[in-house]
């Protein structure tokens, strides 16, 4: 057979294990083998050249290389199950009885044991009783941990007093009580504030090695004076933390650097600092790494590992975190767009106050992004985020009050909040008061004041301001027409968004209000705001591309955006949808789906379409439905509801014959100009229906219905 190569294993443990281990390594054919103690009082001297003493016993095993893995592996396991390496397997419950044998006999040292297992096993009262009776024995460890019962509401209320008490007799003996001792003079807890004193001690505990004295000397340096020198022992101190591998020293070193303050910006050593504060899972230095890379500061911008990072925060509960991820989500930055995803992690974030957040969820719920339109839990969400003095809660919770929506309308509050927002500097506020002193809702009307504070929100870049100016300059009814400044002021809203500004731009240029009439322009606007979700611009290139305005017909572009613009709301969109599935026009005929929108149309008050609704119950002989609709649509001069209106007296459906209505309708349709009515009026001068026979008269309307036109 091959020669195969061994190795010595040289295994140390308690003399009164040595056996069991020595028969587990000769299991993996450990065939050379030999095993020394310590003798008598006097160290073996193999144990003493290793540090041992003559409890200890060494085992040397010569072991085959190809099985060193596995005997390794397998002591491992065994050894953890050994407590604290004093030789026991682990079996609590035993320990416990053994200890509290021990413990009533007096013994300390098992009571403190016997309570870090009452610890273990949530039994607080227990653990305390025993604490408490060490510390009055003089036991350093157990006053430790008694104190950190007072000092963290530990089973008994927080007392300061009692903790500081505790960590002041063991200050010199633990650098940890040494440092809370420092915490209760900086904060006043227990003792009279004296960050003087404090600062001693931390400085103390700090030389000692306890880096959560380093990290608080940072900090109280950091928020001292802005001077130099604080600055640099504020560095000096972190740096200190840091290099005790704790985290937050890590965390506040990279924001340090990578925000240029009290040092030079470093974007490298942000970096560095950054991925030591994650390396001990640090959240808040995930959320920073992320944004860097989110932004692109002192690293290639990645907003996808932005996102990577933002996620693992997130998980570990960090609310900026949640805010991030969800903005992202909300916009689709370097993640496919999911608004209801950005909403979870928005409300995920105002769980947490997040103030941001909360502000966002109220404004989903009201503009129903990612969740149903709920105004009563954005008006909740709005007067959380208010109580934190956001101001875009202030105006929006305004808003809320002025129509009435989640509440009670109440104009005065609505008023009150964007009075206290505009003093805050809020431009919307600004915009949306100026709204209602221009027409005076809810208060006196102050056109004046409207125009001051529509300007002074154009001063701070509101879109909605400069629109809306734009609008009164291009209408001329309360300041001087000026379309020039109109179309400007437009024009600067729409490169800042403002849909309904792109729309009045689409406006002007086709019908040439201040420009050359020029539809391609026109149509280009229409479309930007079109892509935003504005139903009326959706509607006018349907109607430009049905008719020819500026693009080559396509009918099946026309209804595209002619039912987008009808699932939007906008009753000349469904007007028009539902005409052309009525009538075939780029669609195949359905009356059910045409009917079905010009019933919605009719419903919003299109004229045309309360006529063709009743029309259709008319046809239908739903005269009841029919004269419902006709004579809405009469009330608007509809020719065609007038002439049916006639029709139906005429022959008496759903009404009382009468021949005078009959004519009145169809003489008020007729000089409207529809040919119908004027050839029903003809026949009413030919036979004296509901006027005088005239047969000039019937002459001169039979002609005029057969004109072409």
């Amino acid at each position: 057979s091959s020669i195969k190569k061994a190795k010595l294993i040289i295994t140390i443990v308690d003399r009164n294990k040595t056996e069991f281990y020595a028969d587990v390594i000769s299991g993996f054919e450990s065939n050379l083998q030999m095993v020394m103690y310590g003798n008598g009082t006097a160290p073996n001297g193999v144990l003493q050249s290793l540090g041992l003493n003559n409890e200890k016993g060494i085992i040397f095993s010569v072991v085959r290389n190809d099985l060193i893995k596995k005997v390794l592996n397998t002591l491992e396991d065994k050894f953890k199950s050994i407590r604290n390496g004093k030789g026991v397997a682990v079996d609590e419950k035993t320990a416990a009885l053994w200890y509290e044998k021990s413990a009533k006999l007096g013994h300390i040292k098992a009571k403190y044991n016997l309570a870090l297992i009452h610890e273990k096993n949530d039994e607080f009262e227990k653990a305390f009783i025993l604490y408490q009776e060490n510390s009055e024995a003089g036991h350093i460890k157990s006053q430790h941990r008694l104190a950190d019962y007072y000092y963290f509401g530990i089973f008994v209320e927080q007392d300061f007093t009692k903790s500081f008490y505790w960590y002041e007799k063991i200050k010199n003996d633990r650098p940890d009580a040494l440092y809370k001792l420092a915490r209760h003079y900086e904060k006043g807890l227990g003792c009279e504030k004296d960050i003087e004193k404090a600062m001693e001690l931390y400085i103390e505990a700090a030389n000692k090695g306890n880096g959560k004295a380093m990290l608080a000397l940072g900090y109280l340096y950091e928020n001292m004076t802005a001077e130099t020198d604080n600055y640099q022992k504020s560095l000096f101190w972190f740096e200190k933390a840091a290099s005790k591998n704790n985290i937050r020293a890590c965390g506040e070193l990279g924001w340090i650097y990578s925000h240029g303050v009290m040092t030079d910006r470093d974007y490298d050593k942000a970096i560095y600092y950054y991925n030591k504060a994650i390396e001990g899972n640090d959240a808040t230095a995930m959320n920073n790494l992320g944004y860097m890379y989110d932004c692109g500061h002192g690293v290639e911008k990645d907003i996808v590992k932005a996102n990577e990072l933002y996620e693992r925060a997130a998980n570990l509960d960090n609310a900026q975190a949640m805010y991030n991820l969800a903005y992202n989500y909300e916009y689709g930055n370097g993640i496919r767009k999911n608004e209801s995803k950005a909403f979870d992690w928005y409300k995920k974030a105002a769980n947490k106050n997040h103030v941001a957040a909360l502000f966002k969820v109220g404004l989903f719920y009201e503009l129903g992004k990612g969740v149903k339109i709920n105004y009563k839990l954005a008006f909740e969400y709005y007067q959380k985020a208010y109580e934190h003095n956001d101001v875009g809660s202030m105006c929006n919770l305004a808003y809320l009050y002025e129509r009435g929506l989640g509440c009670n309308q109440d104009y005065s509050k609505a008023i009150e909040l964007y009075e206290k927002a505009i003093e805050l500097g809020n431009s919307q506020s600004m915009n949306n008061l100026a709204c209602l002193l221009e027409k005076g809702i809810g208060i006196k009307k102050d056109l004046k004041r409207a125009i001051q504070l529509y300007e002074e929100a154009i001063k701070l870049g509101n879109r909605d301001a400069m629109c809306n100016l734009g609008y009164l300059y291009d209408v001329g009814e309360v300041v001087a027409k000026n379309i020039t400044k109109a179309n400007e002021l437009y024009l600067k809203s729409a490169d800042l968004g403002n849909v309904q500004a792109m729309y009045n731009l689409g406006y002007n240029y086709e019908n040439g209000v201040g420009f050359e009439v020029d539809y391609k322009l026109a149509n280009s606007w229409y479309e930007k705001a079109a892509k935003e979700g504005h139903a009326a611009a959706q509607y006018m290139l349907g109607y430009n591309y049905e008719n020819g305005f500026g693009f080559v017909v396509n009918l099946k572009k026309a209804n595209e955006w002619y039912l987008k613009s009808a699932k939007n709301g906008d009753k000349d969109g469904m007007y028009a949808i539902g005409y052309n599935y009525r009538n075939g026009i780029g669609l195949e005929v359905d009356n059910y789906q045409g009917y079905e929108w010009t019933l919605k149309a009719a419903k919003l008050g299109h004229v045309s379409a309360q006529a063709a609704t009743g029309y259709r119950y008319l046809e239908m002989k739903d005269y009841k439905n029919a004269l419902y609709w006709l004579e809405k649509a009469a009330q608007e001069n509809e020719e065609y509801a007038l002439n049916n209106l006639g029709y139906m007296y005429e022959h008496g459906y759903g009404v009382s014959i009468d021949y005078n209505k009959a004519f009145m309708y169809y003489e008020k349709s007729a000089n409207l100009g529809a040919k119908i009515a004027q050839s029903n009026l003809s026949l009413c001068y030919e036979y004296g229906r509901g006027v005088t026979k005239d047969l000039e008269k019937a002459k001169y309307w039979k002609e005029k219905s057969e004109e072409k036109e």
